[in-house]
């Protein structure tokens, strides 16, 4: 049985269905539970936020160790706008039963 590929916006959905139902939540979190493997969750990332729909803030972890350098995304106002098209978008399609989940 061949699997299917989801394309570039249900990728981008899930991406900020993501970040916008975890808080502070870093690169590998959102790859985990996206489903992509950290470089292509790299290069949306990048893409989304060439677009002003997320920003990525730098913080240090929780115990106050650890990297520096780490990452963290919020949804910016015009992505929690986007974010509600396309849970709209992707309702109304499921309803036609032209695009499931």
């Amino acid at each position: 049985m061949k699997g299917t590929h989801r394309g570039n916006l249900r990728i981008i959905y899930d991406i900020l269905s993501v970040i916008q139902t975890t808080q502070d939540c870093n690169i590998s979190e959102v790859s985990r539970i996206a489903n992509l493997s950290h470089y292509a969750m790299c290069d949306r990332l990048a893409i989304m936020k060439n677009s002003g729909l997320l920003v990525e803030t730098p913080m240090a972890s929780k115990s106050g160790r650890g990297s520096p350098s780490m990452r963290v995304f919020t949804l910016t106002d015009k992505g929690h706008q986007f974010y509600r098209m396309l849970v709209s978008l992707f309702k109304t399609l499921e309803e036609l039963g032209i695009d499931k989940p």
